[in-house]
């Protein structure tokens, strides 16, 4: 059970409050103090493989050049062209892109997204590399797609 605590000082301070204190209001939010857990990342960790928000390039590879996520999974989603369940993302872009399938179809009049790829793993990314020029796929190491973050979509 997590412990949240919140400061304050973040009801006192409002509107041109912030100036006036010569604050950032940016930079200023409330905060909760939470008990940190197994899985908690730090708010932006662009190094570890695991993390979200890990920044990938041909000077920036994965740690571990195989990297494969724990928590892949299918895509659970009726609302795209083909079968989403083919297709892998990690747990929470899987979830947010079902979300998001959804809403395209119920805002577009049926239509449907296509999925064209998600996860790929190290070596289908060096195989699909062989045949492609440097500017339209990443390195396999590099590849958003192998973060299972990434899905390459169109419209049907």
């Amino acid at each position: 059970m997590m412990k949240k605590g919140l400061l304050l000082a973040g009801i006192i301070l409002a509107g041109g409050a912030f100036a006036a204190a010569n604050l950032d209001p940016i930079l200023f939010r409330p905060q909760i103090q939470e008990e940190p857990t197994l899985n908690q990342m730090s708010e932006y960790d662009l190094e570890s493989d695991f993390s979200f928000e890990k920044f990938l390039d041909n000077k920036h590879p994965f740690s571990n050049k195989k990297y494969e996520p724990i928590d892949l999974q299918a895509i659970n989603s009726d609302f795209t062209f083909n079968n989403a369940r083919k297709f892998q993302l990690r747990k929470k872009a899987s979830e947010q892109f079902a979300d998001m399938a959804w809403h395209f179809w119920n805002e577009n009049k049926g239509k449907r997204l296509s999925i064209n790829s998600a996860y790929r793993s190290f070596s289908f990314q060096e195989i699909l590399r062989k045949g492609c020029s440097a500017n339209h796929c990443a390195e396999a190491g590099t590849s958003e797609h192998q973060a299972g973050l990434a899905l390459d979509l169109g419209v049907n």
